[in-house]
């Protein structure tokens, strides 16, 4: 942990009052981790005195103010960078400065990166769950859609054949009646126009009539 040792040895030449912070980030691969080094600032009340109530910035009734005052004590704040939960800190004291800290820093930084990677995998399974769950559906919906598209088929395979059927019965109740005697000719040529169609719709002469297939473009275009 060299380059915190660097930062520390800078922020221990502090002037006193100044303040001070110092971002950096450490990478593990693709993992990064934001270090963030400032100065422990602490809040001092201070008794009013007659120049600040000659500045006007005060009620009446107030008697003192709250002022920052810089310590001369570092922190040292780590977290990864697109998260917003507290990060880890280690702050020094007079009995223990921050270089002394630093083996622990540098173990719970190695802890924080196998946190990281423990949660990545944990989120990539995860992905992987939800993603296999939605293939799921998505084909248990596709093959609803087929079946939906079968049925119908077979639904209008049975209004075909029935309209076969009374298109026959049809020709043979004309056939057999005096109407198709007093015009045979023209009862000829509609008998064969009106066969013709029964031939054409009856699902009996379909030489595809057992096939199921459904393309996907059918799969697509159909509407529940």
């Amino acid at each position: 942990m060299v380059f915190i040792v660097a930062i520390i040895r800078e922020g221990q030449k502090l002037i006193a009052g100044e303040s001070y912070h110092r971002n950096v980030q450490i990478a593990l691969g693709d993992e990064r981790l934001e270090v963030h080094l400032e100065e422990r600032i602490r809040q001092v009340r201070r008794q009013l005195t007659a120049e600040d109530r000659a500045k006007g910035y005060y009620t009446a009734n107030q008697t003192w103010t709250q002022e920052k005052v810089p310590t001369g004590e570092l922190v040292l704040k780590v977290k990864e960078p697109e998260r917003y939960r507290d990060p880890k800190e280690w702050r020094e004291t007079e009995d223990a400065p921050l270089e002394g800290q630093l083996n622990d820093v540098t173990a719970q930084i190695a802890g924080m990166y196998e946190s990281i990677r423990l949660r990545r995998a944990r989120e990539a399974e995860e992905r992987e769950r939800q993603w296999k769950a939605a293939e799921e559906r998505r084909l248990a919906e596709v093959e609803r859609k087929r079946e939906t598209i079968r049925f119908r088929r077979l639904m209008s395979h049975c209004d075909s054949w029935r309209a076969a059927g009374d298109i026959r019965a049809l020709v043979a109740a004309i056939e057999a009646s005096p109407l198709a005697a007093e015009k045979p000719e023209e009862f000829r040529a509609w008998k064969s126009w009106a066969l013709g169609h029964a031939e054409r719709i009856d699902p009996l002469r379909d030489d595809e009539l057992f096939d199921q297939k459904v393309d996907d473009y059918d799969v697509c275009a159909m509407r529940d």
